[in-house]
């Protein structure tokens, strides 16, 4: 099994980058982008979020998802959130910018009405170099990063969550390596209740008769506590779970739940677990903040593959695809696999996949059928009465049951109780799981007793306590002598209660480090850091080095703190692209002198001199930077200015550029004739047909406006849409341009099985050519249709699945002089469609002439006249 890395959801992170701001450290060498912790967004000035290219999926009516989720049959998991099935290629769909040596693809999801989003890769490969990250727009919340190391042989991804309406995905990867990357985004899902919710957008709550883990009713079950995870599957469903011991007693990632919870050998790879989340406070129980929800965990492992699972007994046993961490402080429990009943038992669930909670009954268990009450019945589950301590909800599926000796003897099936009654749960017995079906895949025998042992029960082990250790904001610039502060977080793993104390090193000649309060003693949860004293500090980057002691346990992480002796000695001097240089890349590569004492640059590309027209603006640490595609064929002027925690320095000198022409683009010195011009404002009823004709006109044109577009269906069409005739004045270099997006079904191999292609006609409709690939100046075809139901098999067609909206240049030169017609065609085969299909708008074709220039006014010489 290829190896995966669990990761940390980093949470209130707050960063200002600006030319006066905060400096964020950055640990590549100075002249080129690497790497990061960080998303490349927040360490390298890239262009504003809301420029970047967006998915919009349907507003959720919130209202009756929850309606919906309460109707469930009982027999299936909590839902927590609404799912929306795409297939993106992030490299094709999300807005890309060059910084440095990488490429950088980012993509914003805008979900309304959502109370998080977690997403799904059902193909997930990443180079070598190669980094994901997700997060939301504020920054707040951010997965990652993930990277090769997160490649399995299941290829796939799915995430933890993250709050709020809106996503942006980050891939980066070294420019060579980037289009190495196998990153299809299929599932986006939307929450509508459960763990991590705004306390102002608080809808449900788990009930106020549970009882947090951490009160002192837990203390004996301390151990046991560490075992008990929440997990999502398909990013819509949410249960809970264990680890468990084997004989073998070794810590492999064994965890066992609940087979109605669904997984599956297809979907165990969208598991993802979220490990100690628990209050740090134990919370009254039957008040009314017992049940908020606290923000969701920052300890997750995503991927599993299922091992067994048995209806009869309701289990299912899966292998996480990672090794649980040691800083979670992990547990394996114990199991007894005897048959029998129990004078009390234990429950540690989370309910509504809200906090950990622990439950108590005090009397004997009973044997019986699930959801019966005849002893011994069947004999599957094990019937606990009623709660007297606590209770479970939707969320605690798949939960243990342990005895008075804190071994596991089944997990949770379902049942009536709940806060306010004193009715029956019923779980399915280790004891008939044990052997289950038979099988090494229905029982648990075969993974539990790998040695072949014959023993019946098993104690736990693991579970060392822990805290975890943080700073934020990790970066910190300061223009000396001011101070430099940041909070040092701590995180008590449960169980955990000793005092940390803190302190730092690695610090600057002559400054002091003071903690408020030091230590650390729960349930306080930050630190104030103040690291002052540094007038005498030498300028420069310098990596603190912070360090949490408690009596048994160090932990450590890292301030990287940049001090600021006074403002950047002088402006930069720019060196390319030259001054007044022509025919350069719409994506130039700018790059200009260091300046003494500066920690980032600001660059400015403007369409006039004066820079009252921005139309590009980015902070890097670096003296060299790739814009985002600018104009084609156009003038611009760019400047630098140095920057630093003190202060910024004179803009540099401003060079003038222009950019080269692209495909269609009139270049300087000639001027536009236009033959044609349809941009959709109103329905122009042109003439379509053909079989299964869905041509229409309506609000699906780009950037919102109305357009034309045919449906992909998933049954045999060749449906088409003819222009008017359009004059092509001889002698001119005429192209059809038309803006169009595709989601059509293309056989994923350099090809399609349904295609869309442009045709010509001369003879006013009666004969039409496909305009070939060789006319095509951008977007060129993808291949040929090989689909033999399709009418236009062998033909080369386009079948982006998707490809955003691109704009398409054709050369005309072939039929200078004429007057031509053009038809956009789509056709498909006799299976699978897209119903997005093809959508076209603004077409134009255009020519290029001379610019006439005017000639001036006669001059006319009068006679002197003579003044007396």
């Amino acid at each position: 099994m290829v190896r995966s890395r669990w990761v940390f959801a980093l949470l209130a992170i707050t960063v200002l980058l600006s030319v006066i701001g905060a400096k964020v450290p950055f640990t590549a060498a100075q002249n080129q982008a690497s790497t990061s912790d960080r998303p490349l967004g927040l360490a390298q000035g890239l262009k504003d979020l809301n420029t970047v290219a967006q998915i919009a999926v349907p507003e959720l009516d919130l209202a009756k998802e929850r309606a919906d989720a309460a109707k469930r049959p009982s027999n299936l998991p909590t839902r927590f959130a609404k799912d929306y099935q795409t297939t993106l290629d992030i490299k094709q769909v999300a807005s890309i910018e060059i910084v440095g040596n990488r490429t950088v693809a980012r993509l914003r999801i805008d979900a309304p009405k959502a109370l998080s989003i977690n997403v799904g890769f059902t193909s997930y490969n990443l180079p070598k170099s190669g980094q994901l990250f997700l997060y939301s727009p504020d920054y707040r919340s951010i997965l990652g990063p993930y990277s090769a190391a997160d490649n399995e042989e299941h290829g796939q991804l799915w995430t933890p969550i993250v709050a709020g309406d809106q996503m942006i995905i980050e891939y980066s990867a070294d420019s060579g390596e980037f289009a190495l990357a196998d990153l299809t985004l299929s599932a986006i899902n939307r929450g509508f209740s459960g763990f991590g919710i705004p306390r102002d957008l608080l809808v449900d709550k788990s009930g106020s008769c549970n009882v947090d883990v951490v009160c002192p009713e837990g203390d004996d079950w301390r151990a046991e506590i560490n075992s008990v995870a929440a997990y999502t599957r398909n990013g819509l469903d949410m249960c809970s779970g264990a680890l468990i011991n084997t004989t073998a007693n070794d810590q492999k990632p064994y965890f066992l739940t609940a087979n109605h919870c669904g997984i599956t050998a297809e979907n165990a790879a969208t598991v993802v677990t979220y490990w100690n989340y628990e209050s740090t406070l134990c919370r009254t129980i039957g008040s009314a903040e017992n049940g908020t929800p606290l923000p969701k965990p920052n300890t997750t492992m995503t991927g599993a593959i299922l091992l067994a699972n048995y209806a009869a007994s309701d289990f299912a046993l899966i292998e996480l695809d990672d090794e649980v961490p040691t800083e979670y402080a992990p547990f394996w429990s114990g199991w007894n696999a005897q048959s029998g009943d129990f004078p009390s038992v234990v429950a540690i669930h989370h309910p509504g996949v809200e906090e950990k909670r622990i439950s108590f009954e005090d009397q004997a268990t009973q044997t019986t059928d699930y959801l019966g009450t005849t002893v011994p019945g069947g004999g599957t589950h094990i019937r606990v009465v009623d709660w007297d301590l606590g209770t479970t909800e939707g969320g605690s599926s798949g939960s243990p049951l342990y005895d008075p000796n804190h071994r596991i003897v089944g997990q949770l099936h379902g049942g009536y109780a709940a806060c306010g009654n004193e009715l029956s749960d019923w779980y399915g017995r280790v004891s008939v799981s044990w052997n289950g079906g038979g099988t090494s895949t229905s029982r648990l025998k075969d993974w539990l007793d790998p040695t072949n042992s014959g023993a019946l029960v098993l104690d736990g082990t693991g579970g060392t306590p822990a805290f975890t250790l943080n700073v934020n904001p990790s970066s910190v610039a300061v223009c000396a002598p001011v101070s430099a502060q940041t909070t040092v977080n701590l995180g008590w793993i449960s169980g955990f209660s000793e005092p940390v104390t803190l302190s730092a090193s690695n610090l600057p000649a002559g400054a002091t480090a003071s903690f408020t309060p030091n230590p650390v003693i729960s349930p306080t949860l930050s630190s104030q850091l103040t690291i002052g004293n540094l007038s005498t500090a030498m300028a420069g980057d310098y990596s603190v080095a912070i360090r949490g002691d408690s009596t048994t346990i160090s932990r450590t992480t890292n301030l990287d703190l940049s001090i600021s002796g006074g403002l950047p000695s002088a402006a930069p001097s720019l060196t390319a692209p030259a001054n007044n240089a022509t025919n350069v890349s719409e994506t130039p590569a700018f790059s200009w002198s260091s300046a003494a004492g500066a920690t980032n640059y600001l660059l400015e590309i403007a369409s006039d001199a004066n820079f009252s027209n921005l139309v590009y603006t980015a902070t890097t640490e670096l003296t060299s930077l790739t814009s985002a595609p600018l104009s084609t064929n156009t003038k611009h002027y760019w400047r630098v200015r140095a920057a630093n925690a003190c202060g910024v320095s004179a803009f540099s000198s401003t060079f003038s550029f222009t950019t080269e022409a692209a495909p269609g683009d009139c270049p300087i010195g000639t001027e536009t004739v236009v033959a044609f011009n349809e941009t959709f404002d109103s329905d122009p009823s042109w003439v379509h047909g053909g079989t299964g004709d869905t041509w229409a006109y309506g609000a699906f044109g780009y950037n919102g406006g109305n357009g034309i577009k045919a449906t992909d269906p998933a049954s045999v069409s060749d449906q088409w849409i003819t222009t008017p005739a359009i004059s092509l004045t001889e002698g001119l270099t005429p192209t059809l341009q038309f803006w169009n997006s595709q989601t059509i079904e293309d056989r994923s191999a350099g090809g399609c099985y349904d295609g869309a292609l442009v045709e010509v006609s001369t003879d006013g409709g009666s004969a039409w050519n496909q305009i070939p690939n060789s006319a095509l100046l951008t977007d060129p075809y993808n291949g040929a249709i090989t689909a033999s139901t399709n009418p236009l098999n062998g033909s080369q067609a386009w079948c982006g699945d998707p490809q955003d909206w691109l704009k398409s240049v054709v050369d005309l030169n072939a039929y200078n002089g004429q007057s031509v017609m053009f038809r956009f065609r789509l056709a498909s085969d006799d299976s699978v469609g897209r119903p997005d299909g093809w959508k076209i708008d603004n077409i134009s074709v255009k020519a290029c002439v001379a610019e006439v220039v005017p000639e001036g006014p006669s001059l006319v010489f009068l006679p002197a006249i003579t003044k007396n």
